[in-house]
């Protein structure tokens, strides 16, 4: 009897064991999946979220945060091409998150972040500001720099991508990029969404990365080139996009460029027709209503790069323009940031959402997605505690039942 009791307590430590393994295993599985990052929607949730304070207002920044990586090599040992220190990421991601604590932005269009998971840790460090991470795919292998949205405000209608391209020069192209060496060029790095801002208006909006100069000349000439074909993407995108006569648009981003009216800090306007062609969709730029002196119309070191383009029928709503000079030194850019007030303003035939609050009637909310698939739920993720909790309860329970 005694021999026989200690085998069968053997097998059942042994079961207890091999069954704590199994939620070993599974913890471990909950805790990869958080480490990825699922909590990074695309929006368009059948009530999307608002945690903005005032929902007559609108905060939005455009901020290129300049390698937001964390430094750490990919799993096939590839390093990050601007941030290959784990502890300069971790300090910059620091940096990054006071600059953008202090703007108190309700909508902050990022550049030149990593991932999904590099806004989530900026999520992370801005506990209590109400912001959720949004994110989709983008298709720049060479640097790995993509673009996100930080925001109190959910896109009504989900993040998408356009595959489209668009051959280059363009017409009346100022790049001196010689028409014979055509080519054709998609957007890597952007989204598209629209976010239903106040009662009946929709804002549809799209954040964007161009191509950058160059110090060869002639490569530079080609890069200039390829941002007209860049915006003209944009446009045409977006104008599919609309639904209404008058509707709400915004573009955002670091254009690489200056604006083809408005001139910089030393005088100077666009190089390229990127500007132009944006303006010419019916666009006007939210540094027109900047009150600072001209010394200070940069957001760059080389310019003003990066702009906010809005509607014509926004122009009333502008409440400010600014440019945040005291976070210099963070990145190799400054943010932006535009306040609007739709309290009151009957929106001059501005855009009017759609019943369901999801769909696009004109695209479709897979049209020119660039193969991804429909937005991801907008519920928050298992968290690490809740699946460690989910692990004590399972043990505890199995030892219950094994227990001789």
């Amino acid at each position: 009897g005694e021999k026989t009791l200690q085998a069968v307590k053997a097998g059942t430590i042994g079961m207890m064991h091999a069954r704590a393994a199994v939620a070993v295993l599974a913890l471990a599985l909950l805790v990869g999946v958080c480490s990825v990052h699922a909590a990074c929607s695309r929006g368009g949730s059948a009530t999307p979220y608002d945690a903005r304070k005032d929902k007559t207002k609108l905060r939005v920044a455009t901020y290129n945060a300049e390698w937001l990586f964390d430094g750490v090599p990919d799993a096939d040992g590839k390093k990050d091409l601007g941030m290959d220190n784990a502890a300069d990421a971790q300090k910059h991601f620091a940096a990054v998150a006071s600059v953008l604590g202090k703007l108190d932005a309700d909508m902050v269009y990022l550049q030149e972040v990593e991932d999904c998971a590099a806004l989530e840790r900026l999520v992370s460090q801005l506990p209590g500001r109400g912001y959720r991470a949004y994110f989709v795919q983008g298709t720049d292998t060479f640097t790995g720099q993509d673009v996100g949205l930080l925001s109190r405000l959910e896109p009504a209608l989900a993040l998408r991508r356009t595959p489209q391209g668009v051959q280059y020069p363009v017409a009346r192209s100022t790049c001196g990029y010689a028409a014979g060496q055509s080519k054709s060029t998609t957007v890597s790095k952007h989204f598209f969404a629209a976010v239903d801002v106040a009662p009946g208006k929709r804002l549809y909006v799209s954040n964007a990365h161009l191509a950058a100069g160059d110090r060869d000349p002639a490569e530079h000439a080609r890069k200039c080139a390829q941002r007209e074909a860049q915006a003209t993407v944009l446009v045409e995108y977006l104008a599919g996009m609309r639904m209404s006569a008058s509707p709400l648009v915004m573009m955002v981003g670091d254009f690489n460029d200056g604006d083809a009216k408005v001139a910089d800090q030393r005088g100077d306007l666009a190089e390229s027709r990127a500007s132009a062609i944006v303006r010419g969709s019916g666009l006007f730029n939210a540094i027109e209503l900047f009150k600072g002196p001209s010394s200070q119309r940069y957001t760059a070191s080389s310019g003003l790069l990066d702009h906010v383009y809005l509607s014509e029928n926004l122009r009333a709503s502008v409440t400010s323009t600014l440019i945040d000079h005291g976070a210099r030194g963070v990145s190799n850019h400054v943010p932006l940031v535009v306040s609007l007030d739709f309290g009151g303003d009957d929106g001059g035939g501005g855009a009017t959402s759609p019943s369901n609050g999801n769909a696009d009637a004109s695209t479709g909310q897979s049209a020119g997605d660039s193969g991804n698939a429909a937005a991801t739920p907008s519920a928050r993720p298992l968290t690490v505690a809740a699946a460690v909790t989910l692990f004590f309860i399972f043990l505890g329970g199995r030892a219950r039942q094994f227990r001789v």
